[in-house]
């Protein structure tokens, strides 16, 4: 801006009062004054624009939007997938034009802001949009991936513009296994004998809850319930308990354990015999021999309730070979009973190993007790057989899917033989011993799996839908 004759006495001619004047937009959401005559185009339209130094002069600026595109990912920052891992997720890219913007818009992962080791571009899915429309994005998480939540981003690149869009991915260590543990205080003495079961659940996904067995008959004595719990035996024997654990997710687990309640101890004359001496050893209630196995995750192996009865003695002593902590050395009691583990230390799969255990009281007694680790190959050994756990389960993956992607259901029974299985949702009769089946449902769905002699289990298939984007137009 001038002033023709340069102001005040001297007169010099035109005379810059650019930024001395006051600067004016009439629609600064179009064009905003910046000072000294500066205006920014803020959105396409026209707007007046006034300066006044001595008087006021006028213009008018026309601006015109940039051709230029967004780049949108969901879920975006600060939401996130979660994995877990080893596993794959999807993402929804979305690009969308303006300004007249007309153009190949090709998709990559940022080097800025890469992918972590372990998680892999599977595809963009197209890999380029045509001046706007939706692109999937498939990464592959493998099982070596770290665990943590880092944000990666997607860049949108046509000739010389690029846009990206941040995204999280949280990888998080599939749950442990359920199990659980079982503990009766005390866990032997004479009848009647009121013993507290304390059962604790671990793995799977908390909280929990116990059904007891109390003569581990096939039929559950109580419903779901907390634990400890109380329970009399009322005469003499050895009495298998075994607890059904339950976790958040309806997954079920079994452990076991024993009480024994040994008859009265007698000596001598009063027993009504001859008063002969005579000793019994007993090894989960039997005289032997017996196999016995144990799953590896069993840090201590196979347990054993070692019981024994003395008549007409004054003391006894256990040894074992193999030797056994707990079994050697002078007894504390000639009646009494106590618990032992064995280990199998047989690389033989298919073989495991023999135990010989003995008490001499003057007579002896002995019981033979095989041991074995139940692995991978060990499916038929009868005594696996028992600690295998009965359950079925299924999965689904991925678990949140968007409208028109699939899901895969998987299944499965640890002890499949003589069991029929059928899945919900109109799929019907499947494989106990495994399969896959895929399912495209367009809301979230329950999926149950109900087999025979085992709780019914399930897996849930969300189903997440793309933000809608409004496009603001300018004034």
């Amino acid at each position: 801006m001038y002033d023709p004759d340069g102001g005040g006495v001297n007169r010099y001619g035109n005379f810059n009062v650019s930024t001395s004047a006051s600067w004016i937009s009439d629609k600064p959401l179009i064009a905003s004054s910046q000072g000294n005559g500066l205006f920014k185009g803020e959105s396409a339209g026209t707007a007046p624009v006034h300066s006044t130094y001595c008087r006021q002069a006028d213009a008018s600026l026309d601006i015109t939007a940039q051709s230029d595109f967004t780049v949108f990912i969901v879920p975006a920052t600060p939401e996130y997938n979660t994995v877990t891992r080893p596993a794959t997720t999807t993402y929804a890219i979305t690009v969308s034009p303006s300004g007249g913007f007309s153009g190949n818009v090709a998709l990559s992962i940022s080097g800025a802001k890469p992918l972590h080791d372990g998680t892999n571009l599977v595809s963009f899915s197209p890999a380029s949009i045509n001046t706007s429309g939706n692109s999937t994005l498939t990464l592959s998480v493998n099982a070596s991936a770290a665990v943590e939540r880092y944000t990666f981003a997607v860049v949108g690149t046509s000739g010389s513009i690029s846009h990206s869009a941040d995204a999280d991915l949280n990888v998080t260590n599939p749950l442990a296994a359920l199990s659980c543990s079982v503990t009766p205080n005390p866990q032997s003495g004479t009848a009647p004998l009121t013993t507290s079961v304390s059962a604790s659940g671990s793995g799977g996904t908390s909280p929990y809850q116990y059904q007891y067995d109390w003569t581990s008959d096939g039929s559950y004595d109580t419903d779901y319930v907390s634990s400890p719990q109380n329970h009399t035996y009322g005469s003499d024997g050895t009495y298998k308990i075994t607890v059904r654990v339950k976790d958040a997710d309806n997954t079920t687990a079994l452990c076991d354990t024993s009480v024994n309640l040994p008859p009265d101890v007698c000596v001598g004359e009063s027993c009504g015999g001859d008063g002969s001496p005579s000793v019994d050893l007993k090894i989960n209630g039997s005289d032997g021999p017996l196999s016995v196995g144990y799953l590896p995750e069993s840090f201590w192996g196979a347990s054993l309730n070692i019981s024994w009865t003395a008549e007409n003695v004054s003391s006894c002593s256990a040894s074992a070979d193999p030797s056994v902590t707990y079994w050697n050395g002078t007894l504390p009691a000639i009646s009494s009973n106590t618990t032992a583990y064995i280990l199998d230390s047989n690389f033989d799969p298919q073989t495991g190993i023999t135990y010989n255990f003995s008490i001499s009281c003057n007579p002896t007694d002995e019981v033979e007790v095989s041991v074995i680790e139940c692995g991978p190959g060990t499916e038929g050994n009868p005594a696996c057989q028992e600690v295998f756990p009965d359950e079925c389960w299924v999965n689904a993956s991925p678990s949140t899917v968007i409208p028109g992607q699939s899901s895969t259901l998987s299944w499965g029974c640890t002890k499949a033989g003589g069991k029929t299985c059928s899945i919900d949702q109109d799929i019907g009769e499947v494989d106990p011993n495994g399969g896959s089946y895929d399912v495209e449902p367009d809301k979230e769905t329950t999926y149950t799996l109900s087999c025979t002699d085992v709780p019914n289990t399930s897996a849930t298939v969300r189903v997440s839908f793309l933000k809608k984007i409004r496009e603001i137009l300018p004034w």
